[in-house]
C-alpha cells in the first residue's frame, strides 16, 4: 500500500495504517484473509507551532487573510503577524475596545474603536485606509458579506458601511445596545441586543425582516447558521434554534449556567451545534436541539469557536486551548496557556489562531487535526 506506515498492532499481529485520504489500490487484508474496516478518525494532537507574545491580554476578534494574522490587544494597539513564523510584520494603536470584534476582506482590516468609529486599515502595513465615525463604541462582533461590514453599538444602533470607503450604506435601531457576534447568511444580518431580542435584518437596506424575543434576558452569544437554522444563546442560560426565513422558534435548550451563553457557537457538517457557558460544552442536535453530548468540566466565557471538522477550537476559563471532537465531545487534545482564554478564533488552511489573557496569540499546527484513514484491511466506511 502506497504511503502507508504502521501505527500500531491489532490482536493477532495484524498491522493498523494511517493514511491522509483513500488509497487507489485495496488495502491489504488480515492475515486470515478476510476484509478489515478502514475508519475515519481525527488525530488527537494540537501541536504548538509558535506563539506571539505582547504585554497585554488579546480579548479582541482575531482574523488571517494572505498570510497575516491581525488582532487587537488591550490597550489599544492592533498587530499584524506573519502566520508562517509568528514574527510582527507591523503594529499600530488604533485606540480600539478591547473587546471589539474585528473583520478582514480583501486586505482591509475592519473593527470598532473607542473614538468612536469603524475603521478600515490595510492589513499589508496597518495603515488607516477610512474612518466611520459611530454614536457610541462599536461593542459587538463584526461580520463582513459582499463588501458590506456590520457592527453595532450601546446607543443603540447597527451600522452598515462598505469594506471599501468606509461609506455609510445603512443603519438600524434596535432595543437596546448590542454586544452578541453577527452572522450573515442568504442575504439576512442575524445579531442579538440587551433587551431580550434576536433580529433579521435585510442586508441590502437594514429593513427589518423579523425578531424573536427570548422573554427578557439579554442574547450576547455568538451566532452560527445552518440550512435556514439560525442559533443563539441568551444570559438566562437557554439557547435557541431559530428559523432564518421568519424568527419563529424551531427549538430551545436550557443549560445549568449560572452566567448564560456569551461564547462562540459552531455547526458541523454533522448536525451538532456547539455551544458553551460555564457550566460546560455541549453539543446540540440542530435539528431539534436534543443534546447529544457535554464537557461539563469546562468552564467557557467568552472565547469564540471555530471549526476544522472534526475538530472544535475553543478556550476556557481553565487557561487552556482545547481542540474538541464535534462527534462525541471527545477531548482530543489541550495546549496550556498562562491566563483564561478569551479571544475569538480564526481558523485557515486547517491552522488554528486565537489569543489569552495571558497576552499570547497562539498558532496551533492544523495539520495534526486533519482527518486521516486508517484500516486493518480492505473495507472502506465513512465515519466511526
Amino acid at each position: 500500500m502506497a504511503n502507508n506506515h504502521p501505527l500500531t498492532k491489532l490482536a493477532g499481529g495484524a498491522a493498523l495504517y494511517v493514511q491522509a485520504s483513500e488509497p487507489t489500490e485495496t488495502p491489504k487484508p488480515k492475515p486470515d484473509g478476510t476484509g478489515g474496516i478502514w475508519y475515519n478518525i481525527a488525530s488527537p494532537f494540537g501541536n504548538l507551532k509558535w506563539r506571539f507574545t505582547t504585554d497585554n491580554n488579546i480579548e479582541s476578534g482575531v482574523d488571517v487573510e494572505n498570510g497575516i494574522a491581525v488582532f487587537l490587544k488591550s490597550g489599544g494597539e492592533l498587530f499584524g503577524i506573519d502566520i508562517s513564523d509568528g514574527s510582527k510584520l507591523w503594529s499600530t494603536n488604533v485606540d480600539g475596545f478591547y473587546q471589539t470584534g474585528l473583520k478582514i476582506s480583501n486586505g482591509t482590516v475592519v473593527l470598532g474603536s473607542k473614538s468612536p468609529a469603524i475603521i478600515g486599515y490595510d492589513i499589508t502595513d496597518g495603515t488607516q485606509q477610512w474612518s466611520y465615525t459611530t454614536n457610541n463604541t462599536p461593542s459587538s462582533g463584526a461580520a463582513i458579506s459582499n463588501g458590506t461590514a456590520i457592527m453595532g453599538d450601546s446607543t443603540p444602533t447597527v451600522y452598515a458601511v462598505d469594506v471599501t470607503d468606509g461609506s455609510e450604506q445603512w443603519t438600524y435601531t434596535p432595543n437596546s445596545s448590542v454586544e452578541s457576534r453577527i452572522g450573515v447568511e442568504n442575504g439576512t444580518v442575524v445579531f442579538g441586543d440587551n433587551s431580550d431580542s434576536m433580529f433579521g435584518l435585510d442586508i441590502a437596506n437594514g429593513s427589518e425582516i423579523w425578531t424573536y424575543s427570548t422573554a427578557g434576558s439579554a442574547v450576547r452569544s455568538g451566532v452560527a447558521i445552518q440550512n435556514g437554522t439560525v442559533v443563539m444563546g441568551n444570559s438566562d442560560a437557554k439557547n435557541y434554534g431559530i428559523d432564518l426565513s421568519d424568527g419563529s422558534e424551531i427549538w430551545s435548550y436550557h443549560t445549568a449556567a449560572s452566567g448564560g451563553n456569551t461564547a462562540g457557537i459552531v455547526i458541523g457538517r454533522n448536525g451538532t451545534v456547539v455551544v458553551g457557558d460555564d457550566s460546560g460544552l455541549y453539543g446540540l442536535s440542530i435539528r431539534n436541539g436534543t443534546k447529544k453530548w457535554q464537557i461539563s468540566e469546562l468552564n467557557i466565557n467568552r472565547s469564540g469557536m471555530s471549526l476544522n471538522y472534526p475538530v472544535v477550537l475553543v478556550g476556557a476559563e481553565d487557561s487552556n486551548i482545547y481542540g474538541i471532537d464535534i462527534r462525541d465531545g471527545s477531548i482530543l487534545w489541550q495546549v496550556g496557556a498562562q491566563l483564561p482564554v478569551n479571544s475569538e478564533t480564526a481558523i485557515q488552511n486547517g491552522v488554528g489562531y486565537i489569543g489569552s489573557n495571558d497576552g499570547n496569540l497562539y498558532s496551533l499546527d492544523g495539520q495534526k487535526y486533519a482527518e486521516v484513514l486508517i484500516s486493518d484491511g480492505s473495507e472502506w466506511v465513512e465515519g466511526i
